[in-house]
């Protein structure tokens, strides 16, 4: 009977410790692919296709400088690509791409002028 329960015992421990080697596996493939994306994604050239937090991480600004830029509440994920965005304040995807533009040159100079004066960025 004590040989039986030590066995149970021993393969539910084995399966905990598969079921947690399984999860840190996935999690972790899962942060080098974000990782290694992100990396070669810096700076991209604003298209249609992208939506606004990808433009935002691309540029490393926050999301909410470029809704408030487009004219868009900040306080809700607005998944849109771009152009549908244009189209609906019936404006030109340029006119659209020029006002990102302008808002993560602000943001940027913004950021590098902090530190100079002593502020926190």
């Amino acid at each position: 009977m004590r040989a039986n329960l030590s066995r149970r015992r021993l393969l539910l421990l084995a399966g905990a410790f598969l079921l947690a080697l399984a999860a840190a596996i996935f999690f972790g493939v899962r942060l080098l692919i974000h990782t290694l994306y992100w990396a070669s994604h810096r700076d991209e050239p604003i298209e249609e296709w992208m939506w606004v937090g990808y433009v935002a991480r691309s540029h490393q600004v926050a999301p909410a400088v470029l809704l408030a830029a487009l004219g868009l509440p900040t306080d809700i994920r607005d998944r849109r690509p771009l152009g549908e965005i244009a189209h609906e304040q019936n404006k030109q995807f340029g006119d659209i791409r020029t006002l990102l533009e302008a808002a993560i040159a602000e943001e940027k100079r913004k950021a590098t002028e902090a530190p100079a004066l002593g502020q926190e960025p």
